[in-house]
């Protein structure tokens, strides 16, 4: 595990606060402490400076809503995989010869749920007025000026066009659903090839992000530099102070908001994390009581799906290039001004089941005292996760009164 320390671009600028209060009384300041290096004729700002670092700001923009459109879209595709591992699973039990015509009544059910949680996901996501999934919009097309533009795919995922509906497939006859899994082999792959492609254009996008970023950051540079003359009185120095302020202001703005982005995704995660946890004590409460060894294997079946998950989401759950869930990061560093007090740290948490001690291979659900067993084990979990929420809500507390802080300052410089 090792700390990853986020540097935004204010501390680029941090250097030039100490040489602008040395304006405040002009003609008295000596040279040597303001470096000739800054003394920049008020001419060297053009216009076509001022369109370019206004075009960057405008592209910065646009394509953090194509990163946020790109990640909610892989987030519906992530679920609807989901639902399709999950009818998988029935199909794969439905077509073993011991399952009773009941039973297998009950699997049709749940396919059939599960089928119907496709279409309500498809339906539904969206960005904006973009829906992500259905089927209306092919993709999302980002300007990046004169770069080739970045394009978002999107896919029609409705559980028809799948083929994993009640109508293209059936779970409910063991030949049925012997037959069902190429069909659900077919669906999954063409979600996974969905979502590598998603993952090309975030990949574009983040990269793209951080050179945008780059760019502003020499803007505002260039500015604060721009803003200081030669000590000729010809400038309120004050005023030259509040603009060097409001430029660092901004820069700091933007690094809170990534910061806050940040926290809630990692925050989102562990969230989905502790309702999959809470599922498995469901499992184990049923296990425990459960007296029939078929329902029982069904729970210990359940459980390793439950399993499965948790641990799939700690492994890809992310934030631009930053791993948040499978223990690489133990702490996340948000450094926001040059002082000790304006460090903000968020506690990476290892939400991988092995790490969290409930994953299959450690708890067993086909014995009913294995089960009762298992219940302080998931708790403990429950409580670490718990923990992690409790120090993201903090972190975002933080956050949130640098957030108004900043904000204020802003409207006292005019920003």
């Amino acid at each position: 595990m090792k700390k990853i320390h986020l540097e935004g671009g204010v501390l680029a600028l941090l250097p030039l606060l100490p040489l602008l209060p040395v304006l405040s009384a002009c003609d008295d300041a000596p040279e040597e402490v303001v470096p000739e290096a800054i003394f920049l004729s008020a001419s060297a700002t053009t216009e076509e400076t001022d369109e370019a670092c206004a075009e960057t700001e405008a592209l910065l923009l646009g394509v953090r809503d194509s990163v946020e459109a790109a990640e909610r879209a892989d987030e519906a595709a992530e679920d609807i995989q989901y639902a399709i591992f999950r009818i998988r699973a029935l199909a794969v039990r439905s077509g073993t010869e011991a399952v009773s015509s009941t039973d297998r009544s009950r699997l049709q059910a749940r396919f059939e749920t599960w089928s119907d949680q496709i279409d309500r996901v498809a339906n539904t996501a969206r960005f904006g007025d973009t829906y992500l999934a259905d089927g209306s919009s092919t993709g999302l097309v980002t300007d990046v000026g004169e770069d080739t533009p970045i394009e978002v795919p999107l896919a029609l995922l409705v559980a028809t066009a799948l083929g994993v509906d009640p109508g293209s497939i059936q779970v409910e006859t063991s030949h049925g659903a012997r037959s069902a899994l190429s069909d659900l082999a077919a669906a999954e792959l063409a979600v996974v090839e969905h979502r590598e492609a998603l993952d090309d254009a975030l990949y574009s996008l983040y990269a793209y992000t951080e050179r945008l970023h780059g760019e502003l950051r020499s803007c505002d540079i260039a500015a604060a530099r721009q803003i200081v003359t030669r000590c000729d009185g010809s400038r309120d120095p004050d005023a030259v102070r509040a603009t060097g302020d409001a430029i660092v202001l901004r820069a700091l703005a933007h690094d809170i908001d990534d910061a806050q982005r940040l926290v809630d995704r990692a925050d989102g995660l562990t969230e989905h994390t502790a309702e999959l946890i809470a599922r498995m004590a469901t499992n184990a409460e049923a296990a425990a009581a459960e007296t029939d060894d078929e329902a029982r294997r069904r729970n210990q079946a359940e459980y390793l799906a439950l399993d499965e998950e948790i641990t799939r989401g700690a492994n890809t759950g992310e934030f631009g290039r930053i791993q948040i869930g499978d223990g690489t990061n133990s702490v996340l560093s948000m450094q926001l001004t040059d002082s000790a007090e304006g460090v903000v740290d968020a506690y990476l948490g290892d939400l991988r089941a092995t790490a969290l001690g409930i994953d299959s291979g450690s708890i067993y659900m086909e014995d009913a005292d294995a089960a009762g067993d298992a219940r302080p084990i998931i708790q403990d979990a429950t409580n670490q996760v718990d923990a992690m929420r409790a120090d993201y809500a903090a972190a975002r507390d933080v956050l949130g009164l640098y957030a108004d802080r900043v904000r204020s300052d802003q409207q006292d410089c005019g920003d």
